[in-house]
């Protein structure tokens, strides 16, 4: 009897992992063969956190509700049409002008060929032939080209979760019908919005800070399409680890073989670099901290594995979305290893340190300390205004 248990029990295990086979692979031809309709989905997702955080911060200064959403909306509008007629113009400038480019390449190759010798200049050019620059650029612009197409269909999904933007988590907290169990899913929906949203607010302002500050190192050596260069400079600091190194290497060969000395080339890589070190290892993990509690190797993982599947588009989503599971593995007990193992020291709960939400409560204080303000002056005035007509009711008799 024990032994047809036994065996009953090896059956009902592999059944269960045979499930779980199945379940991951029916997931895996979903994500590639539903990306079409997927990564629309999830960049309006984003960009819905990211407008949600900037009305945050514009109502921490005192707008009213209506304001800071027209505003935040409407920056985030205006820039998607600045970006998509930007690369769209210059890209297209860039392919006419690119046979020039390739014949400065190969004067610069043939005189280094003169100075370092036939073989290490064979290996050079062979490594560099390896290197398609053109084809790169038209991928990055074309992939650029091919999300700004769905440009209506995701702004129309924003519009719609920004009108929902207040049941989301209660939709969630509904799912159950126990209220102790409501309370909890409601705030861990919560921790996950604010996890990702400050995320996206800080990428975004220190991409921002270090695109300007690139565009302005290009437009004062004149290199071509410095424009260009600044708005996917902006886009490949989302892109973790490598997109730091990628946003100096473009432009840099460009450089390179644009002005007939090697100076400019240099000055720009040096200026370029230290614009991305200081920024990158300085002035983000500031502001950021440990927001993302993220293992490098998790944060290389994932960048492989949804560039992969989506591409560069994958590639810009790869951090939100690993950031995302880390926080919801976190509070889910049978899955909380798995965060232990995708977290940077060990512990998923770093994230949620005290001095995160002091800043928060900062944030609040200032809030409510300036409308204080507002509201002593209009008192301060109602009072000089009743002194003003007693003294003139007193002058009158």
């Amino acid at each position: 009897m024990s032994a047809a248990k036994k065996r009953g029990g090896e059956a009902v295990e592999i059944q269960t992992y045979a499930l779980i086979i199945l379940a991951v692979c029916a997931l895996l031809a979903v994500l590639i063969y539903g990306a079409g309709f997927l990564v629309p989905l999830v960049i309006a997702v984003l960009l819905t956190s990211l407008i949600a955080a900037a009305i945050s911060r514009l109502e921490a200064l005192g707008l009213p509700k209506w304001m800071a959403g027209v505003c935040a909306i409407g920056v985030v509008f205006l820039a998607n049409i600045f970006v998509a007629v930007i690369m769209y113009e210059q890209a297209a400038a860039m392919s006419l002008a690119w046979p020039k480019y390739a014949a400065r390449f190969s004067a610069l190759a043939s005189e280094f060929e003169l100075k370092a010798g036939p073989d290490i200049a064979v290996w050079v050019k062979e490594t560099l032939a390896g290197i398609d620059f053109g084809g790169h650029i038209s991928g990055i612009a074309g992939s650029a080209g091919s999300l700004f197409t769905n440009v209506g269909l995701i702004f129309m999904y924003c519009a719609f979760l920004l009108a929902e933007r207040g049941f989301v988590s209660s939709k969630f907290a509904n799912l159950v019908s126990d209220p102790a169990q409501k309370k909890e899913y409601e705030q861990k929906f919560e921790t996950i919005a604010r996890g990702v949203r400050r995320y996206l607010w800080v990428k975004t302002l220190t991409s921002l800070t270090t695109a300007t500050l690139c565009y302005v190192i290009l437009k004062y050596f004149s290199v071509d399409f410095a424009e260009f260069w600044g708005i996917l400079i902006f886009f490949l600091n989302f892109i973790p680890n490598i997109g730091s190194a990628f946003a100096v290497f473009f432009p840099s060969m460009l450089a390179l073989v644009q002005f007939e000395t090697v100076l400019p080339f240099v000055q720009v890589v040096v200026l370029m670099t230290a614009v991305q070190f200081v920024v990158g290892n300085i002035v983000e993990p500031k502001y950021m901290g440990k927001s993302l509690n993220l293992s490098p190797f998790v944060v290389l993982l994932s960048l492989t594995f949804w560039g992969t599947i989506w591409g560069i588009a994958g590639m810009f989503l790869s951090v939100p979305i690993a950031a995302s599971l880390v926080i919801i593995c976190r509070d889910i007990p049978a899955l909380r290893w798995l965060a232990v193992l995708m977290s940077e020291g060990g512990d998923p709960d770093a994230s949620e340190k005290p001095e995160d939400q002091s800043k928060a409560g900062k944030a609040r204080a200032f809030k409510f300390s300036w409308q204080s303000q507002k509201s002593k002056a209009r008192t301060q005035e109602i009072e000089d205004l009743k002194k003003q007509l007693e003294q003139a009711h007193k002058d009158r008799l």
